[in-house]
């Protein structure tokens, strides 16, 4: 049997196991996260360095490859089928306004939520949700300043608050993609404790004021469950933070991104501990936290293979898909 198809096997076991478990009288919804790895358009804008990412430069970022890395997304979306969908490294509204479009994806009728961020790059967060699934009530973003930094800025924290069509039950969903690793992990932790600590009082405050909503977490975190950056959300003794189903996948040496030989799970969805109790309106699927990587994402041969198949290496294009691979996990939603 060959390798393909043995991974399509798998996936459709997976894609149905996690669905089987959806209780009767429920209905399940889909949560997913993804980095696009530099979804940028290929007009330049002044107000942000995105010089790298034009047909002049280096890289020769032109419309045919923009068109093939949106076809690419969309693929992925629609393989994964998710209610909503927070992204990462995205330009603007206007590649999200695009994206939506695409064929494989156009009949699911995504919705977008989108605020332009000060990172100096222009790569912002946002949030894509299926109208028929859920209303968007209100959303905002929460900047981010370091006060160790007064210079550096980074993405604002995304907060989109929705109902569920299904059956009416409220839900927050907080978009994330703290700061990078760039200069060394350790010299940078402080920064992404300190976005940890904002994205927790936010989590914290949702959760004082609506015990039984649903809030859910995910992002880019550029840390592993077991850093400082992420314990520092999990549950109290008062029951307040996050519960991470993704913890137990780093012990087992799984990742979301492939750096310096090494497999990192960078990319995380997290929720309330209300999510956990099955008579919550919304309530999370046991073991439904997934990895998505099918074949057609990786490197297929040579030195990296089983990598994520990214879409430039350096200056290189390889016409792949993204250096991160995407995260989802399922809930139930009660009647």
């Amino acid at each position: 049997m060959s390798r393909i198809l043995t991974l399509a096997i798998a996936f459709s076991l997976v894609f149905n196991g996690s669905f089987a478990n959806a209780k009767k009288g429920y209905k399940s919804f889909k949560v997913a996260f993804y980095n696009c790895e530099n979804y940028y358009d290929t007009i330049n804008d002044p107000t942000i360095d995105d010089e790298e990412f034009l047909p002049s430069a280096a890289a020769n970022w032109n419309s045919t490859r923009f068109n093939q890395k949106k076809q690419h997304l969309a693929q992925v979306i629609h393989e994964i089928d998710p209610d909503a969908i927070g992204l990462s490294e995205i330009e603007n509204k206007e590649v999200l306004n695009e994206l939506v479009l695409e064929s494989a994806i156009k009949s699911a009728n995504y919705g977008v939520v989108h605020y332009n961020s000060p990172d100096k790059r222009g790569i912002d967060v946002g949030f894509l949700y299926k109208k028929n699934t859920m209303q968007v009530n209100s959303s905002k973003v929460y900047g981010i300043r370091f006060p160790f930094d007064t210079v550096t800025r980074t993405r604002d924290i995304l907060v989109v608050e929705v109902t569920l069509n299904q059956n009416n039950a409220k839900a927050f969903f907080i978009v994330n993609h703290f700061p990078s690793r760039r200069g060394g992990a350790a010299e940078s932790e402080m920064k992404r404790v300190f976005v940890g600590q904002q994205l927790k009082a936010i989590a914290d405050s949702l959760e004082r004021l609506y015990p039984t909503v649903a809030v859910i977490a995910m992002g880019d975190f550029n840390d592993e469950p077991s850093d400082k950056s992420m314990t520092q959300l999990l549950m109290n003794a008062s029951n307040l933070g996050l519960v991470n189903p993704f913890s137990d996948m780093q012990a087992k040496g799984e990742g979301s991104i492939y750096f310096n030989n090494q497999w990192d799970l960078f990319d995380q969805i997290l929720y309330a501990p209300c999510v956990q109790n099955a008579s919550n309106p919304i309530s999370y699927i046991a073991n439904s936290a997934m990895i998505f990587k099918p074949a057609y994402v990786l490197e297929p041969e040579g030195k990296y293979k089983g990598a994520p198949l990214r879409t430039y290496v350096g200056k290189k294009y390889l016409g792949g898909y993204s250096d991160h691979m995407a995260v989802f996990a399922s809930f139930n939603l009660k009647k």
